[in-house]
């Protein structure tokens, strides 16, 4: 819920992305898009033809650029480790 009465944009979604990956060092994207659902709408979210929750393209761009060493999981995204190959 936008309490604050600021504009919510996909880079205030991606800052809320990058706040759990700075916690937890992991975002699950099937977790995060729940959450993002339940605080910033429906509008930041899209089903898959699964029918499961996705975050939406234009808060994984955001994401990517306020994060650009993250690394992609099929799960989800995490910080990048000493042993990962250079993208």
């Amino acid at each position: 819920m936008n309490l604050s009465k600021k504009p919510i944009t996909p880079r205030t979604v991606a800052e809320r992305m990058t706040e759990q990956l700075e916690i937890f060092g992991r975002v699950r994207q099937d977790l995060m898009a729940s959450d993002i659902l339940e605080e910033f709408g429906e509008e930041f979210i899209q089903t898959t033809d699964l029918g499961n929750l996705s975050i939406d393209p234009r808060v994984r761009e955001e994401f990517r650029m306020l994060n650009p060493g993250v690394k992609y999981e099929a799960w989800g995204w995490r910080k990048r480790d000493e042993w990962d190959k250079p993208e």
